[in-house]
């Protein structure tokens, strides 16, 4: 598979930049070269913007979903005031434009060509996800620990999650193109990196949406799969302490201990902050109604001016902003699903929706407008030429 630039049709490749840039930018930062690829990428984007403004379309679906986001926008503005944050409210305000900015992009936006999207996961995505990987298991061995090492990895240590979304957007990509086996492996990468809530969903959305696919695929691959079954099991037999100490620790282990809370210091956490979103919402008349002000979940339930959230958007936007700000984000994201749309587009909505249970936010959701905006305005994905359905 040869990757090649095609200058006719350089707005996919900036797409995919807005999509991955942003996820992959605190492991690249850490290990290959420290630039700001999201100041990069969006600077792209502004300027082609600027070049293709005449072309810029905007149907009344598009009209009304971008409505939404400048309710919320407008909705941050007015709670500043009585915000219990005084810096992190501005920054949160300020940074909000760009979510809508992202928004606006793809509606010069003609055609998508979705290889561009499956080619910078393979490339870009998946190295970087076996670097993660490999760098995890050697910063964590004893050896390396004794003798003490820089706090680098710390600096990208959460992208393990940021990977793992990406690699579920290309995992429904390549099993829609036909490129199974690769979907299987990015499947393995997930495990091992841990990313137990992008794994889960995407799990739910193959099962649900792909059956026969998946069937299909069993039968015409069965032998290849027993085969490689075999070999990994006659490695991991070989070198059964490895594997225990170093996988199965720091990475199938997190999902176990998904279904123990006892023993899950992460997701108690997000308990936590669930229970008292909820507790301070359905108890104080202030916060049901107009929320206590952007910004100002952190600042409240940590005490000190810092950048936090329940990790449920919903709750997030109803604690920060009110009932109104609660039916704003609501509506606009689940009200696509009403759509007819393509299986991918479909899957991608899903995946998304799920994510907003768990890890997205007001500031995070970038990405997600970038898709739904591709979504709503239903552009068309080509791949060889052809349109994928």
């Amino acid at each position: 598979m040869k990757l090649t630039l095609n200058l006719k049709n350089y707005q996919s490749y900036i797409l995919t930049g807005l999509i991955i840039f942003g996820p992959i930018k605190s492991i690249f930062n850490g290990l290959i070269l420290n630039v700001d690829l999201t100041l990069i990428i969006l600077g792209i984007a502004f300027f082609d913007f600027l070049i293709n403004i005449r072309k810029l379309s905007v149907k009344k679906h598009s009209f009304f979903f971008l409505l939404l986001l400048f309710g919320i926008w407008l909705l941050m503005l007015f709670s500043i005031p009585y915000s219990s944050s005084s810096i992190i409210s501005y920054d949160k305000f300020f940074k909000f434009t760009i979510p809508i900015f992202c928004f606006i992009y793809p509606l010069v936006v003609e055609r998508i060509e979705i290889s561009v999207f499956y080619k910078s996961i393979l490339y870009i995505v998946t190295p970087l996800s076996i670097m993660f990987i490999l760098y995890k298991l050697w910063y964590w061995s004893p050896s390396n620990i004794r003798g003490g090492l820089t706090d680098v990895f710390y600096s990208f240590a959460g992208a393990y999650l940021s990977l793992g979304f990406l690699l579920s957007l290309g995992i429904i990509v390549a099993v829609n193109i036909n490129k199974k086996l690769i979907a299987v492996f990015w499947i393995t990468l997930m495990l091992a990196l841990g990313a137990r809530g992008p794994l889960f969903f995407t799990m739910i959305i193959l099962l649900f949406l792909y059956k026969k696919r998946i069937i299909r695929f069993l039968l015409t691959q069965g032998r290849k799969i027993i085969l490689t079954g075999f070999v990994l099991m006659t490695v991991v037999s070989l070198n059964f302490n490895f594997f225990k100490e170093k996988f199965f620790k720091f990475g199938l282990s997190r999902f176990l201990s998904f279904f123990n809370f006892d023993t899950d210091k992460s997701s108690q956490a997000r308990i936590d902050m669930i229970s008292y979103s909820i507790q301070e919402i359905f108890t104080n008349f202030k916060t049901f109604f107009i929320g206590n002000g952007v910004g100002s979940f952190g600042v409240d339930f940590l005490g000190k001016e810092v950048l936090e959230y329940p990790h449920i958007i919903f709750l997030e936007v109803w604690y920060e902003l009110g009932i109104l700000g609660f039916i704003l984000i609501v509506t606009f994201l689940i009200a696509p699903l009403l759509f007819k749309r393509n299986i991918i587009y479909i899957s991608f909505l899903l995946l998304i929706l799920f994510d907003s249970i768990k890890s997205l936010n007001l500031l995070n959701m970038w990405i997600t407008v970038i898709i739904y905006s591709i979504i709503i305005s239903n552009i068309k994905l080509f791949y060889k030429n052809e349109v994928v359905l």
